[in-house]
């Protein structure tokens, strides 16, 4: 892959970012979804469905970066190793697109997504990929850490990448729609879903 040091248009790694972000989780089955898992890696089922989780943020300062994302992905194992693959993501950044697909074979593509409260995505001819209607979100009164591995299919082995996520989070629910390649989703009601409030990431290792 290429180093960031040979591309400017993009920050080096880890990127460092700071925003909100709303999660959903539901349980679909495997043949409704179309997607390669990355090498060495199998889906987690749970009860003969996958674990698909359906992601919405906008990063804004003092980040290194800003824009809005959409993205879905699907809970992997190799052997005793979680992760977290994701075949379909959005962002409204070049750079963020280029950064990516370059640092950590991330598929992202370039969406336009609307302003104001609901979060809305559509792609470059204007078809509308996924709308996301947040209700209010119950806070919890202390912020948490997660950590998480992104896996995705490289030219020859699997690409790993930390993240490190901390966070106000929150019990919130909200309607979807979705369309496109991820309709599967389009009307489902998550089993899970939460809102992270003043969001800090770091994705990535230093190069």
């Amino acid at each position: 892959m290429q180093s960031a040091a040979a591309s400017p248009a993009f920050p080096p790694p880890p990127w460092r970012l700071s925003g909100e972000a709303y999660l959903s989780v539901w349980l679909i089955p495997r043949d409704e979804l179309d997607f390669d898992p990355p090498q060495g890696f199998a889906p987690v089922h749970v009860a003969g469905r996958l674990v698909v989780g359906g992601f919405w943020a906008r990063y804004r300062p003092p980040g290194v970066l800003s824009y809005d994302e959409l993205a879905v992905g699907v809970l992997v194992r190799r052997g005793s190793t979680l992760a977290v693959t994701i075949p379909w993501i959005w962002v409204d950044s070049e750079a963020s697109k280029t950064g990516a697909r370059t640092l950590w074979a991330i598929p992202k593509a370039i969406a336009r997504f609307a302003e104001g409260s609901a979060f809305a995505a559509s792609d470059r001819s204007g078809e509308r990929l996924a709308v996301f209607r947040p209700e209010r979100a119950l806070p919890l009164p202390l912020p948490l850490p997660f950590r998480l591995t992104i896996a995705q299919p490289g030219e020859s082995a699997s690409v790993l990448t930390p993240a490190r996520i901390t966070g106000w989070p929150g019990v919130a629910r909200g309607e979807w729609r979705a369309a496109g390649p991820i309709s599967f989703l389009d009307g489902r009601q998550p089993l899970l879903a939460g809102r992270l409030a003043r969001a800090r990431v770091r994705f990535g290792r230093a190069s």
